[in-house]
């Protein structure tokens, strides 16, 4: 899969989390441990495709085909892991949810057009 149809892929991901955030039925209760294992089974390939979205990307920029800084990436990466679990666990405030979100967005921007224009 390509870097480019990863970062869909991610986003897409990130819509539904923002969906299931904003639908306040939708909360699981921290301690309900079927709930985590049944969450834990639904999340696991996502967390597969932000490794190897960030190491594709890392990759790049390595060899100076990308003029973004890791850091950038990585912080995505856990902002990315965070808003699926504040999705789920509803843990946090929705400034902070919103500013997850933002943040995502402003990377993926960036992410796309670098790669639309190869």
């Amino acid at each position: 899969m390509s870097v480019l149809s990863q970062t869909k892929t991610m986003d897409q991901i990130k819509q539904a989390c923002f969906s299931r955030y904003n639908d306040k039925g939708t909360s699981v209760r921290l301690n309900d441990r079927e709930a985590f294992k049944h969450i834990q089974k639904e999340v696991t390939p996502h967390f597969f495709l932000f490794e190897e979205w960030e190491k594709a990307i890392l990759h790049d920029i390595r060899s100076h085909a990308l003029p973004l800084h890791p850091s950038l990436i990585q912080s995505t990466r856990e902002n990315m892991e965070l808003i699926i679990m504040h999705s789920f666990y509803h843990d946090t405030t929705d400034a902070r949810f919103n500013e997850l979100v933002k943040s995502v967005d402003v990377v993926f921007d960036m992410v796309l057009r670098e790669y639309q224009h190869d």
